[in-house]
């Protein structure tokens, strides 16, 4: 099924040199306003898939083993590691029960707009999941290393991973955005991405070995995976996201509620973004 790239508004960060319109000015006065502490209103522009899209298959929850057996289309390694309970072709990390809406949340570690997007949401969003209401699909992308010639997106999503294997990835995304460098582009140093893993409430032989999958970069390549793939599916800035398959389009937090406690559960012909 094509991926709709008609002209949409632009998320708050973008990929260098990719095409589009600028910044979403309501998302600079969020950001802007949480800066100074005060209560704006929240316009988050995301990038999606038209009306005509929606019948693409959502992304596979199979199982596979550590090692992937590559994908010449996509260019996937041979080699590449995969993280436990997930496919080979990465569909991000899905948290919470099925049965409700369907939340796919695409994210840059490293970005100050998600961090934002966190400050405001991420409780809402918690609660959602606890209380059945919401299924959560986060989906990690890297691209501002290119923007910004680091490997900090790439090595934080990475350790997300190396954290999902030990069932805490919802937790080690917390924590990551909890403990976000206050100057874009500074990341995490290899120990403090360990030591995240003890606030997300990894312990023993599990916290042993996270620490080892993030020292030794486990799971960077299914990182730069993950870019590609989500890039595919057309999405290019970040934070993008989608209910049940279609964009979202906001004007503020209660208005993100409202649409998602409005939502109910996916149809069949419901879609998650998908490149054909």
């Amino acid at each position: 099924m094509p991926v709709d790239n008609s002209p949409r508004p632009s998320g708050a960060h973008r990929p260098a040199g990719s095409s589009g319109g600028g910044v979403s000015k309501a998302l600079i006065a969020l950001i802007a306003a949480l800066v100074v502490g005060a209560l704006v209103v929240l316009g988050i522009w995301l990038l999606g898939q038209g009306d005509d899209d929606d019948s693409t298959a959502a992304p596979s929850s199979s199982t596979n083993s550590q090692s992937g057996s590559g994908d010449p289309s996509s260019g996937t390694p041979a080699d590449m590691a995969v993280p436990q309970g997930m496919p080979e072709k990465p569909a991000g990390v899905t948290v919470g029960e099925a049965g409700g809406p369907e939340l796919i949340i695409f994210e840059d570690f490293q970005c100050p707009a998600c961090k934002s997007f966190e400050d405001l949401l991420g409780d809402d969003i918690a609660t959602m999941i606890d209380d059945g209401k919401a299924q959560v699909t986060y989906f990690p992308k890297t691209f501002l290393d290119g923007n910004l010639g680091t490997d900090h997106s790439e090595r934080a999503a990475s350790a997300a991973f190396c954290a999902s294997d030990g069932g805490k990835f919802r937790e080690y995304h917390d924590a990551l955005f909890a403990n976000h460098p206050e100057r874009e582009g500074d990341g995490w140093t290899d120990e403090q991405l360990k030591g995240f893993g003890k606030d997300a409430g990894l312990e023993g032989d599990a916290l042993a070995t996270f620490e080892k999958c993030v020292a030794d970069g486990t799971y960077r390549e299914y990182a730069k995976a993950s870019e590609a793939r989500s890039s595919e599916m057309g999405v290019m800035s970040t934070p993008t996201v989608y209910l049940n398959g279609q964009r979202m389009e906001l004007t503020n937090a209660e208005d993100f509620r409202k649409q998602v406690d409005e939502a109910g559960a996916p149809q069949k012909s419901d879609a998650s973004p998908s490149a054909s």
